[in-house]
């Protein structure tokens, strides 16, 4: 696994698999609020929406019951990405002031199953693990302004500072070494991350082993161990399920035929198609659609 987040791969002339992934499931910022310990007790969240957690300034403890009973310690400089519907916050030093953000985010809830599989419930990015991370501070404190200046613009200015705060502390998880094999792991790596810019680029393509070990500049042997080995499942099985999840988005987002769709998404025949795709999503494209 390599080690920096400047080498997060690069794609040229492909699509990256995380930006299309975002894209696929419509990903994007919604709002921030500010709270501080001397503006209120202890809270309790419930909500349907992702969060994202940056902590300013103070000491707290996050406490989420369906992801662990013992509470998580943060302080000034630590980011937590959860996707757990209900949490809350303490604060141990009520004396002292303290101060978060929270930012919060929309999706497609059906593809997200799929596509966000990978992700735990929290994810924490330290301060003393990644250093000062400037630029992660620089980020929400535009976002601060943002809040305090109420200028006309703000809120699309605070939704895309979100969405930028999200891919960077998903690239920043995705470099940990301990992670399970996953697309987003995958997509780190120079090599497979080049190979599934690729995939994500043309889908519909009848790729074939070698030409995507050619594309990783490695042979058929290595790049099929190293693609299963970081992305947690052999290329073409990948390849299915990207096909299947653009086809589910074109059903959502055009008005092209079934069959249409099936030959976008490199399927010979609408009844293969239409197997494959119940067999993923548990219902009919024709039901997808109506939904």
């Amino acid at each position: 696994m390599i080690n920096s987040i400047n080498k997060f791969a690069h794609t040229p002339n492909f699509k990256d698999a995380l930006s299309d992934v975002l894209g696929l499931i419509r990903f994007t910022g919604g709002y921030i609020e500010v709270h501080t310990s001397g503006s209120m007790s202890d809270i309790s969240l419930n909500t349907s929406e992702p969060s994202l957690l940056i902590i300013k300034s103070g000491t707290f403890y996050f406490r989420c019951e369906d992801y662990s009973p013992d509470p998580i310690e943060l302080s000034e400089g630590d980011i937590l990405l959860t996707f757990s519907s209900e949490f809350s916050i303490s604060y141990p030093h009520k004396l002292i002031e303290s101060e978060w953000l929270r930012g919060t985010f929309q999706y497609d809830q059906r593809l997200s199953k799929r596509l966000l599989y990978c992700l735990p419930k929290v994810i924490v990015i330290r301060r003393v693990t990644y250093g000062v991370m400037d630029w992660l501070e620089t980020a929400s404190q535009f976002a601060l302004n943002e809040i305090e200046t109420n200028e006309p613009g703000s809120t699309i200015m605070i939704s895309r500072i979100m969405e930028l705060l999200l891919i960077r502390v998903l690239r920043l998880w995705a470099l940990e070494p301990n992670i399970k094999a996953n697309w987003l792991s995958g997509a780190a790596d120079p090599a497979i991350g080049y190979v599934l810019g690729a995939m994500h680029s043309k889908p519909e393509k009848a790729w074939t082993v070698c030409e995507l070990a050619n594309l990783a500049g490695l042979s058929r042997s290595v790049f099929a161990s190293r693609f299963v080995a970081l992305v947690g499942e052999p290329p073409f099985r990948y390849l299915i399920g990207l096909r299947l999840d653009k086809a589910a988005e074109l059903l959502q987002q055009t008005k092209r035929t079934i069959f249409q769709v099936a030959e976008d998404t490199g399927y010979a025949s609408e009844a293969a198609f239409s197997r494959a795709f119940k067999q993923r999503f548990g219902s009919s494209p024709s039901y997808w659609r109506q939904q």
